[in-house]
């Protein structure tokens, strides 16, 4: 009996540091970085340390747009300034759309929930006017983000 392993294509990030340059939170080498504070190895030709890179949470971390082909090309991270992330809370897995230096266009919001009512995402969350926003079908879900943003957060 043989057994096929699927092979999932990444696109390459080609100089792309939107996760390390001050959107996204994490620790590399035992340097915090988060929002307002890029990453120490973040340069503008990319990751200084690239090739030595921490596995967590430098080779682990995939945005939505590397690991999934439904994202249309020109939605690229810095092209965006917007990155989009596969999130998990509690047993729920959400596609979290992430600011990333400009407002979040008109354009990748219409996409993503677009994404949703065709059901190719199943639970969305974004902000708009200063709030989060939460598209999903499933109440447990919605209730359990609600109680865990807060009710002032959430429109």
């Amino acid at each position: 009996m043989s057994f096929i392993i699927p092979i999932k294509a990444e696109r390459d990030c080609n100089g792309c540091t939107k996760c390390c340059d001050g959107w996204l939170t994490g620790t590399a080498y035992g340097v915090k970085f988060h929002v307002g504070q890029k990453c120490l190895w973040s340069t503008k030709k990319g990751c200084s340390i690239y090739e030595l890179r921490p596995y967590n949470p430098c080779v682990t971390f995939k945005c939505f747009w590397k690991t999934h082909s439904m994202v249309p090309e020109e939605y690229k991270p810095n092209l965006i300034n917007t990155i989009l992330v596969e999130r998990y809370f509690l047993d729920y897995k959400y596609l979290d759309i992430c600011f990333a230096g400009n407002m979040v266009s008109t354009d990748v919001l219409n996409w993503a929930i677009k994404m949703f009512e065709d059901k190719k995402i199943e639970h969305l969350r974004y902000a708009k006017d200063g709030k989060f926003r939460i598209l999903s079908d499933n109440l447990e879900f919605v209730q359990a983000m609600t109680n865990y943003l807060g009710h002032d957060m959430v429109g």
